[in-house]
């Protein structure tokens, strides 16, 4: 339950409460132990065991999910869209995120090519995708699309299709 981190640190996303390079691994001080840990373009999200969401590093992007203007946070930060969630499944993409939180799918980020499906140009906070999805089990993000397994077994895929990873002949999609 103990998290440690290393490495660069340019928008504070190993969560020490500094900018600075750590050469070896580093405690993190989070309120309690940390169940889960999720790691993308310089940013990190921890699961504690309480199951209370912590975020850091670059915010940019809106990458963290947070309503806020700051661009960077270095130490751990709440993020309260995520209180309670049981079991949650971060995918990072290219300037967007895309998870199942207890078996919904959300996203948050820059949506381009529909890779949020219907959102807003830029998401600030998790929105729910594909509402007429049922329980998800499983999720896969490329740079511009998405895939989500059904617990059926149906697959349904997303967004940027320009090499036919959605499998369709199509542009965009929503499959």
């Amino acid at each position: 339950g103990v998290l440690y981190t290393w490495g660069n640190n340019d928008c504070g996303q190993l969560g020490t409460g500094d900018y600075s390079v750590k050469n070896v691994p580093t405690k993190v001080a989070l309120r309690s132990a940390a169940k889960m840990v999720w790691c993308g373009d310089k940013c990190t999200f921890v699961q504690t065991v309480d199951n209370r969401m912590y975020v850091f590093g670059d915010n940019g992007s809106h990458l963290l999910a947070m309503d806020t203007e700051s661009t960077t946070i270095c130490k751990p930060t709440e993020n309260y869209y995520f209180s309670d969630v049981v079991d949650a499944d971060i995918h990072f993409g290219n300037g967007f995120c895309a998870a199942i939180l207890d078996g919904v799918v959300y996203g948050w980020g820059t949506n381009v090519s529909n890779r949020l499906v219907d959102c807003p140009s830029v998401v600030r906070v998790p929105m729910e995708l594909c509402d007429d999805l049922g329980t998800v089990s499983d999720l896969a993000v490329g740079d511009n699309f998405c895939l989500a397994l059904e617990s059926t077994g149906v697959l349904y895929g997303w967004g940027a299709n320009g090499s036919r990873q959605l499998g369709k002949d199509f542009d965009t999609a929503v499959v």
